[in-house]
């Protein structure tokens, strides 16, 4: 039962189901941030979108990244597809790592524009 959920979790319709998920909040929110830079000029709210949107796409690369680790986790390696499996880890790995820095690099970004307003009185 494990091992089935594990392929299941970790087979291409779910990591490509999820990675869709994503890209869609990330389009979604990139555009939410263009609308909020022309229309409202607190920003408040792209703080939050930032800051929301950046810790799923870490969240995710990490688990993109481990995609290996979690199917040995759930005895899922091993299989008669096993080289093609190694194939995909390696591409989640590399996709996961961007992902990973990408959300990072946003909430640097992130704070290093309302860190200023919190030291500086502005």
């Amino acid at each position: 039962m494990i091992r089935m959920m594990g392929s299941v979790l970790t087979s291409r319709a779910s990591t490509v189901f999820i990675d869709l998920v994503v890209l869609a909040l990330i389009v979604l929110s990139l555009i939410e941030l263009v609308w909020d830079a022309i229309a409202r000029p607190t920003h408040t709210e792209a703080k939050q979108i930032i800051a929301g949107v950046s810790v799923v796409m870490i969240g995710w690369g990490v688990a993109l990244e481990e995609r290996q680790e979690v199917r040995e986790l759930f005895g899922a390696k091993g299989g008669i597809d096993e080289d093609w499996q190694e194939q995909v880890d390696r591409s989640c790995k590399g996709v996961g790592i961007m992902l990973l820095l990408s959300g990072l690099f946003a909430e640097i970004c992130e704070q290093l524009v309302t860190l200023p307003r919190s030291v500086f009185s502005t």
